[in-house]
């Protein structure tokens, strides 16, 4: 019983295992759930990172809460720990949208 147990644990994480250590392999780096953009171009101005981008949507990301948004939203440009960034930079590191 208690093996069965052990095997229901690991089958439970493992998910959750394979991910950070394929973020890991990639060169990302992720504690508790929270994925680090300090290797990821940003921008501390909105017409820099519209100089890079280019046809792609710039965005604020929230460093700490693993989101980010839109121009136009509440919190483009507002938190403490964000920056801009290419859209399709975040949500290929797993950032998605806020709902606000």
């Amino acid at each position: 019983m208690a093996e069965s147990r052990k095997t229901h644990m690991l089958s439970k994480f493992l998910p959750t295992l394979t991910i950070a250590l394929l973020a890991l392999s990639s060169g990302l780096a992720l504690a508790a759930k929270t994925i680090s953009l300090s290797g990821i171009q940003h921008f501390s101005t909105l017409a820099d990172a519209q100089k890079t981008c280019g046809t792609d949507t710039v965005v604020w990301a929230n460093m700490h809460a693993n989101v980010y948004h839109l121009s136009g939203s509440r919190w483009f440009g507002k938190t403490k720990k964000g920056a801009y960034f290419c859209e399709k930079i975040v949500t290929k590191v797993g950032l998605h949208a806020s709902k606000y």
